[in-house]
């Protein structure tokens, strides 16, 4: 799936000063290619992770489109959007989100259980366990589990509904250097599959993994050449 964004920005408010508001994100147009690894490179308050928001539905942008095969996704009502979610794009947000009172099984499971589906996926959940290398802790509850740990719970969820767009925010902050090493490579082989994969980072080291790199300074995209 193609993802098309033209003249996005994301302004706030602010309560006092002079400027009447600050740009998180500043007009921004550039095209993710189907099947393809793009990562952002950013400081922290760069403005990446409200970008990627904006691009996964989360964040509603202040002006421009956010497109999948030329359909803006902010045209759809609240249901459509959900379901469109749901079907189309696993997200990685970068603050932990599994459930403490779910098993890592059911954690892992959890966007395939929202929607009713004719298949199941049991056999494929244990696969992406194995994949990520956290197979021996499946009956375990998320509350007993480590930072990189849970991570790797929120990457093999994302992955559950083989869905078109894996979306990224640090994926793999708490990890060490083999098990980010690991990660990259599964982002990587789902990129060579058809996914359109795209991550924000600190790792540099994403680079060798990619197709293409962005970096984001103040708000403001700019293509590595």
């Amino acid at each position: 799936m193609k993802i098309e964004i033209k003249n996005v920005t994301k302004t706030y408010p602010r309560k006092s000063g002079e400027a009447n508001f600050f740009y998180a994100v500043k007009e921004t147009s550039f095209n993710i290619s189907e099947g393809s690894l793009s990562v952002i490179l950013g400081r922290s308050g760069s403005g990446k992770s409200t970008l990627l928001n904006m691009i996964g539905g989360l964040l509603k942008p202040t002006s421009g489109e956010i497109l999948y095969d030329n359909k803006n996704i902010f045209d759809f009502n609240d249901k459509e959007l959900s379901v469109f979610r749901n079907k189309n794009i696993g997200m990685i947000p970068q603050v932990q989100s599994v459930l403490p009172n779910l098993t890592v099984f059911e954690n892992v499971m959890l966007p395939y259980a929202l929607y009713k589906k004719e298949n199941t996926v049991g056999e494929y959940a244990d696969e992406l366990l194995k994949m990520t290398g956290i197979f021996d802790l499946k009956n375990v509850y998320a509350s007993d589990l480590s930072g990189g740990e849970m991570r790797r719970v929120a990457i093999a969820r994302a992955l559950i509904n083989k869905p078109s767009i894996i979306l990224g925010d640090e994926p793999t902050a708490d990890l060490d250097e083999e098990n980010t090493e690991k990660v990259f490579e599964i982002f990587k082989k789902t990129a060579q599959q058809g996914t359109t994969v795209l991550l924000v980072t600190h790792e540099t080291d994403a680079k060798k993994y990619s197709d293409c790199v962005y970096k984001m300074q103040s708000g403001e995209l700019s293509k590595e050449t």
